[in-house]
């Protein structure tokens, strides 16, 4: 979901992020600005580009009862990633 509200918001990039007005950032959940603020902070490779890279597809799914929610990015060149995708989406939806 931060993902998402990043990208509602126009902020594309950790840069974006920088530059952005306290206000802009403020747009955003407590928990989604946290997750940002300590990627940023720690330089942490994989939750930025988990964040602002560009994916291909996204597959996501709400299964039933409070707090439960999958998320599933995957490049369509990866020859496992639809698969995986799907099977995470199975799991997580039982």
């Amino acid at each position: 979901m931060t993902r998402a509200a990043l990208k509602h918001y126009g902020i594309d990039s950790a840069d974006a992020w920088v530059a952005a007005s306290p206000e802009d950032r403020a747009r955003l959940e407590p928990d989604q600005r946290a997750l940002v603020e300590r990627a940023i902070r720690e330089d942490l490779a994989d939750v930025l580009a988990a964040l602002f890279s560009p994916v291909d597809w996204q597959v996501a799914a709400q299964p039933s009862g409070p707090g439960r929610y999958a998320m599933v990015n995957y490049r369509a060149g990866d020859p496992d990633g639809e698969r995986r995708a799907w099977a995470a989406i199975k799991a997580a939806t039982r």
